[in-house]
Order: structure tokens, then sequence, then C-alpha cells
């Protein structure tokens, strides 16, 4: 949780408390609003122009994991549309230790790409049908599945920090179905366990495929978030490749 308290700027025990905190953004940066909860009281980080409605809302619905329940996130939609912002969120997960992960075949070939080949792996590839594997510093290492010289499938690691590394999935539609998406995932995951790294991953609630995948790969949801994002961001996203 120290990663994530960095990012709130709160302690790492706010995440364990029963009661309710809400932070005063200092960088411009930051969202209008975000919120985190592993389960307790929720965790939110507001700039000036929502800090006092957070606070607010904090002591309406003081049970902090209800935060993330239909009506009460429709309320803070509603709230940040008056702001020309809408909110995303979803659920982080984290691995089971005690699972172990096997990483079955899949009939295609796989490679493994190391931090200063990333850029030869994106070279390979159309960024804008892989959202997710657009060359950037923080690439620290992929699995990436091929049909012959093309890639089909990769799961990519990202370098938060030292020994947390957030991991995504992408498959081409042609090739899913097929267990690429379970197989590399495993891959990657024991990769970066076997070098005393922790992966987590992130997925939108509506997510049911990304969820499926890591609850087979042993993954649990460990925590609730949400977020504040610029109109015009959200419906690129939502109507851009990645939703394809």
């Amino acid at each position: 949780m120290q990663y994530f308290a960095k990012k709130y700027a709160c302690q790492a025990d706010d995440f364990l408390a029963e009661n309710n905190k809400v932070i005063l953004a200092q960088e411009p940066a930051d969202p209008l609003v975000s919120m985190m909860c592993f389960g307790h009281g929720a965790v939110t980080k507001a700039q000036p122009l929502m800090h006092d409605w957070c606070v607010d809302f904090a002591a309406k619905h003081p049970t902090g994991f209800r935060w993330f329940d239909g009506l009460p996130l429709g309320e803070a939609a509603k709230e940040l549309a008056k702001h020309g912002h809408y909110i995303s969120g979803g659920q982080g997960a984290l691995p089971d230790m005690s699972v172990k992960r096997t990483a079955p075949g899949t009939g295609f070939r796989t490679r493994v790409f190391a931090h200063g080949e990333m850029a030869g792996l994106c070279g390979q590839i159309d960024p804008a049908q892989w959202p997710m594997c657009e060359p950037s510093e923080k690439n620290a290492l992929a699995v990436a599945a091929y049909d012959g010289d093309t890639v089909i499938a990769m799961a990519v690691a990202d370098d938060d920090t030292d020994r947390l590394y957030s991991i995504g999935i992408e498959v081409q539609p042609a090739y899913r179905g097929k267990g690429l998406a379970v197989a590399l995932t495993d891959e990657l995951t024991n990769l970066l366990l076997r070098r005393g790294i922790l992966p987590f991953a992130i997925f939108s609630w509506a997510n049911i495929a990304s969820k499926t995948t890591l609850y087979k790969c042993g993954y649990y949801p460990a925590w609730n978030y949400c977020e504040s994002t610029n109109g015009a961001w959200a419906v690129r996203i939502i109507n851009g490749p990645q939703h394809a």
C-alpha cells in the first residue's frame, strides 16, 4: 500500500482505517477527484474545486466501499459533469501466492522481451492496434505470441516501482478465445514473481473478459478505485480502438 499512499499523499494505514479520509490535492496535474478503497474506509484526493464537496460526500456516505455502488457514483458523476469531467474506475487485482501457475501452451511461438528490447517489439506492431504497448520508458518486460512473424498477443509489465509492476494484456480479435490471454498472463506473472516483483492489474468493472482472465490466472480483487477524467479524453477512449 506504500505505493498508493505516495500517490494519494497519505499514510498506508489510511487505507485500512474504518473512517474515510479526504486529502487536498497539491499538484495541479492531479485528477479533479480520485478515490480508492481496500474494503474499509475510502481515501479521496481532490482539487480545491471539489474538496468541500468531497468532504460532504464522505460524511454522507460513511461506509467507504459503498462509494463505488451505483447511486453514490451517480452523485459524483453528476457533480463532476458540472465541471466538464466524467468519472471512470474499476478494480485492482493482486496474485494469490498460493496458486501454482503452469503457463499452459498455446500452439503459438512466444518470446520474452526485456526492457532494452521493448523498442524492437513496438517496432513490429501498429501502435493503434496495441494501445497498451505504446513505446515507453516504463515498459519493463513483455511476453509476445506470434503467428508466423506477426504479433498476435502480448502481456506487458510497466515498472511502477522497483518491486511493483502493473501488467496489461492484449489479444488481436481474430485470435481471442484460444487461451492466449491466460497463457501469456501466467508466463509474465511467473517471470515477475521469480524476480521478486509483485505484479498487479487494473480493469474496469464492465470488462468481464479481463476479470475472467485474471481470475483464471490466480488474481483476486484487492481494491476499488475511480477518478475524474476530462470529458474529451473519456469520449476518445470509449469510442477508440481500445474498445473495438
